[in-house]
C-alpha cells in the first residue's frame, strides 16, 4: 500500500513533468522589451545610414547626387517594406490610437502611416499629418503627377492601374482610411492598421483586401518617386 506522503510526492513529480513538457512544447512567449530594443536599434541604423549618405551627397557632383537619390529610393523601400513595417504587424488598431511603439498600445491608420515614415527618417509632424484626410497626406508627400484618383468603387481598376506602375511604396487613401501599398517584384501588398475584423496592423494581398473592395473611392500616390521628398530625407529637411 502506498503511503499518503509517497503518493503526494509521486503526484507532484507527475505535475512537474507535465508542466515541463508543456513549457518545452508551447510556442515562445512574445518578448515586448526585446522587440522594442531591436526596433530602436533598427531606427538608429537607418539614421546612421542616412547621415552617411547625406555627407556623401553634400560633396558629390550633380550626376553623383542623382545616383545617390536613386540609391536612397531603393534603400527606403527596403527599410520601410522589409524592416520597419514587419515590426508593426499585430499592433492593435484604435480610431484614436497614437502609439509610437510597435506591438505596444494601439494605433490608428493615419498614425501608422506618419509614424513609420517618421521612424524611417522623414522629418515630419506625425500628429498633425495623421489627422488630415488621406488625400491631403498623399498630396503633401507624393509627386503630383504620380497621384491617381479612381471612383465608383472600382477596385479592379485600382489593381489594374497599380500593376502597370513600377515597384515602390505607395500611399493609398480610401473613403475613411489610409495605408501603404508596397509593390515588390510585381506583387501588390496592402499594409495598414486595419479597422476591419482583424483590428490590427496587417500586410495582406491588395487584391484580397475587403477594406479596399468596400471603398467607393481610391486616391493613390507613389511616395518614393517624389525625388524632392527623398532629398528632404537625405538632408534632414522638414517635410
Amino acid at each position: 500500500m502506498i503511503k499518503p506522503r509517497t503518493y503526494i510526492i509521486i503526484l507532484l513529480l507527475v505535475i512537474a513533468g507535465l508542466y515541463y513538457w508543456h513549457s518545452m512544447s508551447a510556442p515562445g512567449k512574445f518578448n515586448l522589451s526585446a522587440h522594442l530594443q531591436k526596433y530602436n536599434t533598427l531606427k538608429t541604423q537607418i539614421t546612421h545610414q542616412r547621415d552617411s549618405l547625406r555627407n556623401t551627397y553634400k560633396q558629390a557632383s550633380k550626376i553623383e547626387r542623382q545616383a545617390l537619390v536613386k540609391h536612397s529610393q531603393s534603400y527606403l523601400q527596403t527599410s520601410l517594406g522589409q524592416k520597419i513595417f514587419p515590426y508593426w504587424y499585430g499592433t492593435r488598431w484604435s480610431y484614436s490610437g497614437t502609439t509610437s511603439n510597435p506591438r505596444k498600445g494601439k494605433i490608428a491608420c493615419g498614425y501608422f502611416v506618419t509614424t513609420t515614415l517618421q521612424h524611417a527618417g522623414f522629418k515630419l509632424n506625425r500628429y498633425y499629418l495623421a489627422q488630415q484626410a488621406a488625400s491631403v497626406i498623399i498630396k503633401r508627400l507624393c509627386k503630383k503627377n504620380s497621384i491617381k484618383t479612381i471612383g465608383n468603387n472600382d477596385a479592379e481598376k485600382l489593381i489594374t492601374y497599380l500593376r502597370k506602375q513600377p515597384d515602390g511604396i505607395y500611399i493609398l487613401g480610401l473613403d475613411t482610411h489610409v495605408g501603404f501599398i508596397e509593390k515588390r517584384q510585381g506583387k501588390l501588398d496592402f499594409i495598414h492598421s486595419s479597422y476591419s475584423s482583424k483590428r490590427r496592423v496587417v500586410r495582406e494581398p491588395a487584391i484580397n483586401s475587403n477594406v479596399i473592395s468596400n471603398s467607393s473611392i481610391y486616391v493613390v500616390g507613389n511616395l518614393l518617386a517624389n525625388e524632392k521628398l527623398v532629398k528632404y530625407w537625405l538632408l534632414k529637411k522638414k517635410v
